[in-house]
């Protein structure tokens, strides 16, 4: 589960909507690196990790989608 300040959504009165991230060939690419992250990082320090992971995320404005692909 993602923690709440990673989840995207919209309310629609008093309903919450959570966004669904379209399968396209970005998002998929995005999902596909940070699969090779973790498979790189095997036997390594979850320190090394981390600092890759916020490397790779950069000063992006989708920081959430990219953050809520690691976290899960």
């Amino acid at each position: 589960m993602l923690p709440s300040d990673l989840l995207i959504y919209r309310q629609n009165g008093e309903t919450v909507v959570p966004k669904r991230l379209s399968i396209d060939d970005r998002t998929l690419g995005l999902a596909s690196d940070r699969i090779e992250c973790f498979q790189e990082y095997l036997n390594k320090t979850q320190g090394e990790l981390d600092a890759k992971l916020a490397a790779m995320e950069g000063d992006s404005p989708d920081y959430r989608t990219k953050r809520g692909l690691a976290h899960i």
